[in-house]
């Protein structure tokens, strides 16, 4: 881990979110962090970038938009009026996306 660290303006910034969507994420893993002993959530530099579209890949697509919009289902799911299985199928739809970006990455 790096010795400099973000906080969550600073990888707002980076992403182009808001801080708070920035504090969901972490608290939904996509985005780790640690805290300090004050409780501030803070994030490896390496991590924040690896999140960024890496310009030289044109395969790779806009990761910033893929995680507002997987938030935003989130925030669905968890605060929306939708049936269980309707849930089902949206974390289902959130796990193939995940598995096809790893496997874009792996390829």
């Amino acid at each position: 881990m790096s010795s400099t660290m973000l906080n969550v303006a600073q990888v707002a910034t980076l992403l182009g979110l808001g801080k708070q969507t920035v504090r969901r994420l972490s608290e939904d893993g996509v985005i780790p962090c640690t805290r300090t002993f004050g409780g501030h959530r803070r994030y490896d530099p390496q991590v924040v970038r690896n999140l960024l579209v890496d310009e030289g890949d044109v395969a790779d697509f806009d990761r910033r938009t893929l995680v507002v919009a997987l938030d935003r289902i989130n925030q669905e799911i968890r605060y929306g009026d939708w049936t269980e299985a309707q849930k089902a199928a949206l974390r289902s739809a959130c796990e193939w996306i995940d598995e096809a970006q790893k496997e874009s990455h792996d390829g």
